[in-house]
């Protein structure tokens, strides 16, 4: 399994948070980091969790920084998307959330993407931020399992966007370390996991979207 889980964020409130609920023996491998999440410093390879909408476009502060780290990843994650083959009601590819891409940016560094909105709205009433990191944890257990030792580190940043409160954010991940989720991992793609009950309650509370069938 992955030894080491940093949750970094910039955001002294939520780092707070993340204290007060990441304290007891049983998350002894998750470290807090105050800070710019490029000032982390890590050694072997990385796997850096990536929270975006549907559509993968990397438009919020941090993930702005996630392209300037890694130029080619708004590429690889289009290029990702149209392989799951799930399309809007106009034939555009996306990501639906309940699903996560692992994508692999350079010899050290991996980027999980995984979509926690349709599009920007507000989901403070959701349970969206917990399924989609307990998806993401699954997905990097499953892959660590086939690749022993591949993924020594998982930076994981804190979630503003969608009117999330950092008391919140910080408490939705949390449950995320005790919450199990059913995922199917494509035969022939192990790096895209999708959980279909969640594909399914999203697209169904969703049709208001006019992109969704």
């Amino acid at each position: 399994m992955i030894p080491n889980w940093i949750l970094c964020s910039k955001d002294e409130e939520l780092c707070k948070y993340w204290k007060k609920y990441f304290k007891s023996d049983d998350q002894k491998n998750v470290f807090i980091y105050e800070g710019d999440i490029r000032a982390v410093r890590t050694s072997g390879v990385t796997a850096y969790i990536c929270f975006t909408s549907s559509m993968g476009l990397l438009d919020s502060h941090i993930n702005r920084v996630y392209k300037y780290m890694f130029p080619t990843l708004q590429h690889q994650l289009n290029s990702a998307i149209m392989t799951t083959g799930f399309k809007t009601k106009y034939g555009h590819p996306f990501l639906p959330v309940g699903s996560a891409f692992l994508i692999q940016v350079s010899p050290t560094a991996y980027v999980v993407c995984c979509p926690y909105m349709l599009l920007p709205q507000d989901i403070s009433k959701t349970n969206n931020v917990m399924v989609c990191l307990r998806l993401v944890i699954e997905l990097l257990n499953k892959f660590s399992i086939k690749n022993p030792d591949k993924i020594q580190n998982v930076i994981i940043p804190g979630i503003k966007k969608g009117e999330i409160l950092p008391q919140q954010c910080a408490k939705d991940m949390f449950a995320a370390w005790s919450t199990s989720v059913n995922v199917d991992t494509l035969q022939d793609n192990p790096i895209f996991a999708y959980n279909p009950s969640i594909i399914y309650t999203q697209t169904q509370t969703s049709t208001n979207h006019p992109f969704i069938k």
